[in-house]
């Protein structure tokens, strides 16, 4: 995971891993801090998760992720989420996930790839 520049959090998962609770609390806990810690005065935050090289996810963490983004939604410019082009099961649960969050009011919206999504939000390393 690493905050950027404009104010936001790039989180890209390893190969193989399963996204569960211990990530999901990760992300919501420790990354927000994080970036919350270095942009104290910034209203609304870009967010990119690369799911792309997980293996599977355990569904009380994609809810819990879910319930965290619905609480946040006057928090986040834009999310975009970065699905396995292959793995059916997670990537029909990253887009499910995108409709329910984008109909809840959320700038939400799949990305092609990690590099893609860096490059349209402009995000680098904050400093």
């Amino acid at each position: 995971a690493w905050i950027t520049d404009p104010p936001g959090m790039v989180n890209v998962f390893d190969e193989g891993v399963v996204f569960d609770m211990d990530r999901e609390r990760f992300i919501t806990e420790q990354v927000e801090a994080a970036m919350k810690n270095r942009w104290p005065k910034a209203a609304r935050f870009y967010q990119v998760h690369d799911f792309s090289h997980i293996a599977n996810y355990d569904s009380d963490a994609r809810a819990a992720m879910m319930t965290w983004g619905r609480q946040r939604l006057q928090e986040i410019e834009l999310a975009i989420l970065v699905a396995p082009p292959m793995n059916v099961v997670v990537r029909m649960g990253v887009r499910t996930a995108i409709a329910l969050l984008h109909v809840g009011g959320m700038k939400i919206e799949l990305g092609g790839s990690l590099e893609e999504a860096v490059a349209k939000l402009r995000l680098r390393p904050a400093p």
